[in-house]
């Protein structure tokens, strides 16, 4: 089997996708399925241009240089987005032919979108949690509230039975005192009579001073 097509095999199997750019920074070989990440199509009878293909890298002549010459690292560039709905992790390497470069493509669509649900979901539990925590400090400040009225109805009714009680007590004793009043007057009525008697014999002159001794 050839060397491309084994490679071909090996990156299809992993999600990777490739570019192989000469120094003149000209596509000279790629993938099968590399077209779904590039802007331009990459055709054999068409030399094209790296930076047409992977606008991305636009910006970055010296680094791609330095890798050209050996003498700077692999470059990478994380969660590139591209249309419709893929992501990709970019990577490039020095490649195993003088002056030359592989720019390699990860897809990570499928990782992406776990962690983006995985985020939401998360975002959304925070959210849970933040909307519980907030009812329970709204319970916490009703249930205050509701015992303080609690409390200050259960003082006033305290008030209005010691009230109630003091009412009690005083009708009790007034009505002691009317009963010792009346037992006070009983004597003084039988006295009055007496008194009423004498005044009136007196004044008829049958009134006689011998009349306590007869």
């Amino acid at each position: 089997m050839h060397n491309k097509e084994i490679v071909d095999a090996i990156c299809a199997n992993h999600l990777y996708e490739y570019l192989i750019v000469n120094a003149l920074y000209e596509v000279i070989g790629y993938s099968a399925q590399i077209s779904q990440y590039c802007d331009v199509q990459l055709t054999q009878e068409a030399v094209c241009d790296l930076f047409c293909a992977v606008p991305e890298l636009v910006g970055m002549e010296e680094e791609l240089a330095l890798l050209l010459e050996g003498k700077g690292s692999s470059l990478s560039l994380p969660l590139i987005f591209k249309a419709p709905d893929q992501y990709v992790n970019l990577y490039v390497h020095q490649g195993t032919l003088s002056e030359t470069f592989i720019v390699l493509f990860e897809n990570i669509t499928e990782k992406t979108h776990a962690k983006q649900q995985a985020t939401q979901v998360h975002n959304e539990n925070l959210l849970l949690l933040d909307e519980i925590a907030d009812k329970n400090r709204r319970l916490q400040i009703f249930s205050q509230k509701m015992k303080e009225l609690v409390d200050e109805e259960v003082a006033k009714n305290i008030e209005k039975q010691h009230m109630l009680e003091l009412q009690t007590r005083h009708a009790q004793m007034g009505e002691m005192i009317a009963i010792i009043t009346h037992q006070w007057k009983q004597p003084l009525s039988v006295i009055q009579t007496v008194c009423a008697n004498l005044k009136l014999k007196y004044e008829l002159g049958k009134f006689s001073p011998y009349i306590f001794y007869g």
